[in-house]
């Protein structure tokens, strides 16, 4: 049962990426892009690109601690990251108002990237009970 729940969350779910890696076949630009993106795998078993932006004001990968905001209010997807629009009111299709989870991940083809986060806040407009 476990990895049924696992599965649906792969397919089923949307994501921001700050990607210093250029996947063509997925649908990016770069290596160097901010996207939106569906959990559900491209051809090559990664998460789908559904919108770019490839050129993010700043180089990702320049060792820099980055300041950036989510909001998703409704659906619609709002990023900004050193005070740079990314994204405004994003609405990817097929989204529903269902339970979701917020998470992290990093990867490094190279494997000489570092990945950090740090100061992470979570808040919602209505209260929640968990």
């Amino acid at each position: 049962a476990d990895n049924k729940y696992q599965e649906y969350l792969y397919f089923h779910g949307f994501g921001v990426e700050f990607d210093s890696f250029d996947d063509v076949e997925c649908g990016e630009p770069n290596a160097n892009h901010v996207g939106i993106d569906s959990l559900a795998p491209c051809g090559a078993g990664k998460p789908t690109s559904l919108v770019v932006n490839d050129a993010p004001g700043f180089t990702l990968a320049d060792g820099a601690w980055h300041t950036v905001t989510v909001h998703v209010t409704g659906g619609a997807f709002t990023v900004t990251a050193d005070a740079i629009a990314q994204f405004s009111a994003y609405a990817p299709a097929g989204w529903s108002n269902a339970k979701y989870f917020v998470g992290f991940g990093g990867a490094t083809g190279g494997q000489t990237n570092v990945h950090e986060i740090r100061n992470v806040s979570v808040s919602f407009t209505t209260p929640h009970c968990y």
